[in-house]
């Protein structure tokens, strides 16, 4: 398995650590440190400095799929790797939740999302 994304030095991933799901998160590269307890959103906001998306691939003991979204997202158990897109600076203007990702094998569009999921 190969990804079409992912700069020098991207390696495949290796088929027995996979259970074949793939998930689309968008990161945050913050310019700026926060720190204290007045951290709010618009201070978390102004701080990111660019925005990626990233395919990650996804690898958990749980084989039925059933683990909470919170378990899951609190120690990242199900992240087995991570391939980075491209930076895109975070204008102020730029709505995520109305953002559309398309993840593609070859050229067939196989999961379209909107930024808001539901």
């Amino acid at each position: 398995m190969h990804h079409s994304y992912g700069g020098p030095g991207a390696q495949p991933v290796p088929r027995p650590e996979l259970q074949a799901f793939f998930g689309e998160p968008v990161a945050f590269r913050l310019g700026e440190d926060l720190r204290g307890p007045e951290v709010d959103g618009h201070t978390v906001r102004a701080a990111v400095s660019e925005v990626l998306v990233e395919l990650e691939v996804i690898d958990t003991p749980y084989g039925d799929w059933r683990l909470p979204l919170q378990g899951s997202v609190a120690d990242n158990a199900a992240a087995a790797r991570s391939v980075p897109g491209r930076e895109i600076p975070l204008h102020p203007d730029l709505d995520l939740a109305c953002e559309e990702i398309t993840v593609r094998v070859g050229r067939e569009a196989v999961a379209p999302l909107l930024g808001r999921r539901g």
